[in-house]
């Protein structure tokens, strides 16, 4: 005997043991949903709907692949004289699905499940102690197993059936049936529930939706900062723009936060007018508070592209009394910086790392990252590439999922990795990975205060491979935005980027007209934008015919870089100091310039200045190969030789386990290599196994690492 049983809610049956006996075929809602296949085909190829793709899919999206609500929208659809508008708006505000829920489900429920459904739908997701809480009951729990056995929309969102949601066209209409102040005065219960079990994110988000802002004011003071540093900066900063104004001032915590928040977020322009709206309206500041102000006011002269004021930082860091971890670090940051302007290399390194090392202390992960991007590229700047592509490396891999796929906050270090490479030679890892980076970053809400550097890369790397037209267009895309963002350094590097190219295509014109509007500073180069300058008024001189004029310039730029101990400028300077000694038919002194930075560079595998120049260095650099046999090779092969390691290695990687290493470099998961390669996981972690062992490595960072020093990248 076979028994065929439709119904909406769950039978008389004894059914867990039915289940344990396989006695029992069950087809319930998930199964019964529909895929955007299967709607194509209902509302395409049944119906006969004029419907593309994609908005087949937008509907499954907004009906959750239910069978009805398809139908309903079909209806609702054939007649319609904007079915484009329709699509995107159709929710269960639309009659079609009042009349059809109302009739089908509300009115022939029980009064008090009634009651329960409408007031539980105001809550995204609820669970029995939530529910009991926010709506004064203390039998939520049957309720829901009720509501649950009758089959009335709801989904389950866990294993052990404890969190539930509504299917969201059922909780529109649900909700719609409790009036306002009813539901607000839920919201405020929940958010008090939340708070208690240690949900800070929704416990302000309800606190928000009740309009309850004194109670939302101080669960913000709390979680804001927390929830910003672990990659939710625009929610935080969210939470801050939804307050009233008055409420916002009141709490003078929230007031120096949201100048924080909107410096990160790239909303420099915000960040200053607000700022000055504090000092007017908020003038009775506690001292560490104003302390913390003062460091943000003084921070805010980089981005103006002015000099840091040292003194000032430090004295506005004592002034917080340490009554601030989470901000204390980016102080420090600051304080690191205005050092490497100073020259003060072993202060800044120092600064960097104290910084980096409080806000991992205090879980802020965000600012961390941060900061080690300065340590790893002021180590780079004076020549421990080594210690900073090991930094760059160990962050990813913390930040990566189990599968070795980069999570969001890996988007960090990736950044200056990324310039390494490319520094390096390694011109389509860097541009692979720089793009991904530069992608994270924007999700996560801090693409104009770290990107710019990867940006400028990303130019250098399409003006290197010839793109020139697709240089400009980033460049203009770059300037754009930082104009809009009132990013005054940004769109000063986005100027002399547009320079550079234009000297490297041989349009000297323009190159010459950003010569004259920025003329050097007085002394010697001390920062990295102002070499960069230098070595482009040389450029430009020396392509201007005036080599002569050009020479002093690099001179200064070499000595200083080379006695303050920033090895990078240092071998970038000597590599433009030889050609201008070649234009000036000194063949010589080039040689004598350009020898020990390359000995230099070949110890930091610093090859792309010298790819860049080829076509004059030549010859120079055959001179050396006796000197430097393989790192030259390497500079004319453009690509890395294969090593001594690659020689020496016991068994070579074999075909499968190279193929999945290029995945893996590509950022690929062991799940996505399983699919593309039609294996199974476990597969790709034994082939993994067998690679790190033939390399000599543990993790998958250093896989890819070991693989482009090899030459198999």
């Amino acid at each position: 005997l076979r028994l065929a049983i439709l119904t909406r809610e769950d039978p008389p049956f004894n059914l867990p043991q039915l289940r344990a006996r396989r006695q029992m075929l069950e087809i319930r809602a998930r199964e019964l949903t529909f895929s955007d296949d299967e709607g194509y085909n209902l509302l395409v190829q049944n119906e006969g709907l004029p419907l593309e793709a994609e908005q087949v899919a937008t509907l499954i999206e907004h009906t959750e692949g239910w069978a009805a609500g398809l139908q309903l929208a079909a209806l609702a659809l054939r007649d319609h004289p904007q079915p484009a508008r329709l699509i995107e708006s159709f929710s269960g505000s639309h009659t079609f699905v009042i009349d059809y829920l109302v009739g089908e489900v509300l009115e022939k429920l029980p009064p008090d499940l009634r009651w329960f459904l409408c007031r539980s739908a105001a809550l995204d997701r609820f669970n029995a102690g939530l529910c009991d809480a926010a709506l004064g009951l203390e039998n939520s729990r049957s309720l829901i197993a009720r509501a649950s056995s009758a089959n009335l929309f709801l989904i389950r969102l866990d294993d052990q059936g404890s969190w539930f949601r509504y299917h969201h066209l059922m909780a529109e209409i649900l909700r719609s049936e409790v009036p306002l102040a009813e539901r607000q005065e839920i919201y405020r219960r929940a958010s008090l529930w939340f708070h208690e079990h240690q949900f800070p994110l929704d416990a302000v988000r309800y606190a928000l939706e009740a309009r309850h802002y004194d109670l939302a004011s101080e669960l913000i003071q709390s979680a804001a900062v927390p929830a910003a540093e672990n990659g939710l900066l625009t929610m935080a900063l969210g939470w801050l723009e939804a307050l009233p104004q008055e409420v916002l001032l009141a709490n003078h915590h929230l007031c120096v936060y949201r100048s924080w928040f909107l410096l990160f977020n790239g909303r420099f322009r915000d960040a200053t007018s607000w700022m000055q709206q504090i000092a007017s309206l908020v003038p009775d500041l506690p001292p560490s508070l104003a302390g913390l102000l003062a460091g943000l006011q003084g921070w805010m002269r980089t981005i103006a592209g002015q000099m840091l004021e040292l003194d000032q930082l430090k004295e506005a860091y004592a002034r917080t009394e340490g009554k601030y971890p989470y901000f204390s670090p980016l102080m420090l940051l600051a304080i690191g910086q205005a050092q490497r302007e100073a020259c003060d290399l072993a202060g800044a390194l120092q600064s960097f790392d104290e910084g980096a090392s409080l806000a991992e202390a205090s879980s802020g992960a965000v600012s961390a990252l941060i900061i080690r991007n300065n340590q790893a590229f002021l180590l780079d700047e004076i020549g421990e590439r080594d210690a900073a592509m090991q930094m760059c490396q160990d962050y990813i891999e913390r930040y990566s999922d189990p599968d070795g796929k980069p999570g969001l906050l890996a988007g960090i270090p990736m950044l200056p990795y990324g310039f390494f490479l490319y520094e390096s030679g390694q011109i389509e890892a860097a541009h692979s990975t720089l793009t991904q980076a530069v992608n994270m970053v924007r999700r996560l809400g801090l693409y104009d205060i770290l990107a710019a550097p990867a940006n400028n890369c990303l130019q250098h790397i399409l003006s290197d491979e010839g793109r020139l037209e697709e240089a400009f267009a980033l460049n203009q895309e770059v300037r754009r935005r930082a104009v809009k963002a009132d990013l005054q350094v940004v769109v000063w590097e986005a100027n002399l980027m547009e320079a550079w190219m234009h000297c490297r295509a041989g349009n000297l014109a323009p190159a010459l007209r950003w010569v004259e509007a920025n003329p050097l500073p007085g002394g010697p180069p001390t920062t990295p934008d102002q070499r960069s300058a230098f070595l482009l008024h040389a450029c430009v001189l020396c392509e201007a015919g005036k080599a002569d004029e050009a020479l002093p310039l690099l001179q200064s730029l070499v000595t200083h870089a080379r006695n303050s101990g920033f090895v990078v400028g240092w071998v970038r300077g000597s590599v433009y100091l030889a050609l201008v000694h070649l234009a000036l038919g000194q063949p010589d002194a080039a040689f004598e310039a350009l020898l020990p930075a390359v000995e230099r560079a070949a110890a930091m595998d610093y090859r792309q200045v010298f790819r860049q120049n080829m076509a004059a260095l030549s010859p120079l650099l055959e001179k050396m190969r006796p000197h430097f046999p393989d790192f030259v090779q390497s500079i004319f092969d453009r690509q890395q030789p294969p090593s001594p390691v690659m020689r020496s290695l016991v068994e070579p990687p074999g075909e499968r386990e190279l193929e999945i290493l290029r995945l893996v470099s590509a950022g690929l998961s062991n799940s996505d290599i399983a699919g593309r390669l039609f294996i199974t996981v476990g597969t790709v972690k034994w082939h993994l196994n067998q690679l790190y062992g033939k390399l000599g490595v543990s993790r998958r960072t250093e896989a890819v690492a070991k693989g482009i020093e090899l030459g198999l990248l």
